[in-house]
């Protein structure tokens, strides 16, 4: 059990920079999907879908921060890897889920959130942090919520979803982290 509590312990203290990700992403997706709202109901864009394409630059600046910072840590446990690849594999779902849903058409929102749930809830589960776990239930509710919109008010429960299942549980790991950096 003591092994189990300085494992977790470590894990805690390496995802110094899991607020990052967590916060980079929320205000990213949050920002995109209030801008193709808006674009779709109050102008004339053909594609105001086309804003979903700075998802490959977030990509690019999400990896490269890990690299940059993951070099820096002195020791990677085996919680870090899980953690790690929890959020590697939901970036790989979801980009097949955009890749086979985009001709089809039905509406993703609720595929995606189930998934960013699982991944949330896991995380948190996996760090035994509470709002990550909080974040990743409201995901499922909103997914089952966007289920039964169209697909424009879809884009309000992305919103929503982002600022309760990624902004909220980021801002209180990243307190968190401040809190736990002045403790050592």
């Amino acid at each position: 059990m003591l092994l189990i509590t300085k494992m977790i312990s470590t894990a805690r203290g390496n995802v110094r920079h899991g607020s990052f990700h967590i916060l980079f992403w929320g205000w990213l997706v949050l920002l995109i999907s209030i801008s193709h709202f808006l674009l779709m109901k109050y102008t004339s864009i053909s594609h105001p879908d086309y804003l979903w394409g700075l998802i490959f630059p977030g990509i690019l600046v999400s990896f490269f921060y890990g690299m940059h910072h993951g070099r820096k840590e002195r020791h990677q446990s085996y919680i870090d890897r899980v953690f790690m690849w929890i959020w590697v594999t939901l970036c790989i779902t979801v980009i097949i889920i955009c890749i086979m849903m985009f001709e089809s058409g039905p509406i993703i929102v609720p595929f995606v959130l189930m998934i960013s749930g699982y991944a949330m809830f896991l995380s948190g589960k996996v760090l035994r942090f509470s709002p990550m776990i909080f974040g990743g239930v409201s995901f499922w509710v909103w997914a089952i919520a966007g289920y039964f919109l169209n697909n424009e008010y879809s884009l309000i429960v992305t919103a929503l979803s982002i600022i309760t299942g990624y902004l909220i549980p980021g801002y209180l790991l990243k307190k968190k982290e401040i809190e736990d950096a002045q403790a050592a």
